[in-house]
């Protein structure tokens, strides 16, 4: 299944999970590769392979987002891609398994969580900024201050792509110059970019 991953053999996987949904279990195994651009591949798949599995098997997808969240939430583990798997899986869906993103934001309260799930929160205002804006997606403003350079810069492009001109006031403060690494999901790799940069984007968004 690795070897399948890599080479992004998406029909051959989907197949093999409409075959046997116990694959979901092995699957999930990889979202702990030491690799993270390889565990951001594996999340991808995972929601595309959810898309064409949940009309299917609709339980065994909740059953499978639930097994992620206990995943993610036990002490003794670590979340690693499980929490931007379960993004990707309401990024690929979309109203059908929305309810857990109320899961996703009480992740947030932990600073060890915030990028994965900034991550996962990035990837559905891409596709479905609707979902977020039925949830509490201010609440990300009220982090700005006191986190990491790239969860800034993951908040300036969740707020572009839900278009909201109304936290404009927020980023006042925010040092234009920082520099960071975000995870371009176009070509599969971390890029560097400033703060300043994603304001622009931020501006074009809203304007």
């Amino acid at each position: 299944m690795e070897k399948l991953i890599e080479k992004q053999e998406l029909e051959l996987l989907t197949a093999y999970h409409l075959k046997e949904p116990l694959n979901l279990n092995v699957i999930q195994k990889l979202l702990y590769h030491p690799d993270p651009v390889f565990r951001k591949k594996v999340a991808c798949i995972i929601g595309k392979i959810c898309e064409k599995m949940e009309k299917i098997y609709p339980e065994k997808i909740i059953d499978f987002i639930k097994r992620l969240l206990y995943a993610s939430a036990d002490s003794a583990a670590s979340a690693w891609g499980a929490l931007e798997a379960v993004g990707e899986i309401i990024r690929n869906t979309g109203e059908r398994y929305s309810i857990f993103l109320k899961n996703l934001f009480a992740f947030l309260d932990f600073p060890e969580f915030r990028p994965s799930v900034l991550y996962a929160f990035y990837r559905i205002s891409e596709k479905h900024p609707e979902l977020l804006k039925k949830e509490s997606y201010l609440k990300l403003v009220d982090l700005l201050e006191n986190v990491t350079p790239e969860e800034q810069g993951l908040i300036i492009l969740i707020f572009s792509n839900l278009g909201s001109r109304e936290v404009k006031s927020a980023f006042s403060g925010l040092n234009p110059e920082k520099k960071l690494k975000i995870f371009d999901y176009s070509s599969f790799q971390f890029k560097e970019v400033t703060l300043g940069e994603l304001l622009k984007i931020f501006e074009k968004a809203v304007n």
